[in-house]
């Protein structure tokens, strides 16, 4: 049985194609209603946005950046990033020890001591040969000082003279240098007289400067032939073995740091 209306001046219109044309455009219509009308322009410029689903204008920008915080550790990749106002955190080339924060410097110590630093030796047809010794040790160690800042300049102090550094630039004072081991244990320790100079230039670090120190260092732990063993000499009657034992040991340093 086919359903008709009679309308537009009398004309007979199937009521079931009538019906299904309005359903058509009342589809058309809500679809249409919702899609974003920026979604296009999105897909072709996406900008990585924060997202805030409950559009609260109380959330502060501390929970925003923790929230960003927590959705980058658990996904590295993302693109998400707060720029926020601050410094940078400098390295400044220091090391903590024992609770004491100290500089690194580059040393050089030479025995002044009556025995050899010996690293290694063997008998060869019974005459003792030393096959690795030390007595320059070059090794990086921590250091402290106090400079004294004098109001003079330091060498020629014509102006323009490559040779001279204005008072404020340049100090001098005693240093203090520690060769750490483990478990808080030193293994070497110095001290002396340091001189510095602060770096030119308007790029540098206020704080950098090249310092040279010259001291005395004390090893407490230094390998030795043992007693009544002498280098390219054979062993004291009745012994078949190499001995070794360890002393404290003295020497001459040389210290450079990097920071005023």
């Amino acid at each position: 049985m086919s359903l008709r209306l009679k309308i537009f001046g009398g004309r007979n219109v199937n009521y079931i194609g009538f019906l299904s044309l309005a359903c058509l455009i009342i589809a058309s219509s809500f679809v249409q209603a919702n899609t974003p009308a920026s979604e296009s322009a999105d897909s072709k410029n996406e900008t990585p946005q924060i997202a805030n689903p409950n559009n609260d204008a109380s959330k502060t920008t501390a929970e925003l950046r923790n929230n960003v915080s927590q959705s980058s550790a658990e996904n590295p990749d993302s693109s998400v990033a707060i720029k926020t106002n601050g410094t940078n955190n400098k390295q400044d080339g220091s090391r903590e020890f024992a609770g004491l924060r100290f500089g690194v410097g580059l040393s050089l110590t030479v025995d002044s001591g009556t025995r050899q630093r010996v690293e290694s030796a063997e008998l060869v047809n019974g005459v003792v040969r030393i096959t690795n010794e030390n007595d320059a040790l070059a090794r990086i160690m921590l250091e402290s000082h106090y400079f004294f800042t004098p109001g003079f300049d330091f060498g020629l102090s014509t102006d323009g003279s490559p040779f001279g550094v204005k008072a404020g630039s340049w100090g001098w004072g005693p240093f203090v240098s520690v060769q750490p081991g483990s478990k808080e244990i030193i293994e070497a320790i110095g001290f002396g007289l340091m001189l510095g100079f602060k770096r030119n230039g308007e790029a540098s670090d206020p704080d950098s400067s090249w310092n040279i120190g010259i001291g005395y260092v004390v090893d407490p732990n230094v390998q030795v032939l043992g007693d009544g063993i002498t280098a390219n000499a054979v062993l004291p009657e009745g012994e078949d073995a190499l001995r070794f034992k360890e002393v404290s040991q003295s020497g001459y340093l040389v210290l450079i740091s990097f920071s005023f």
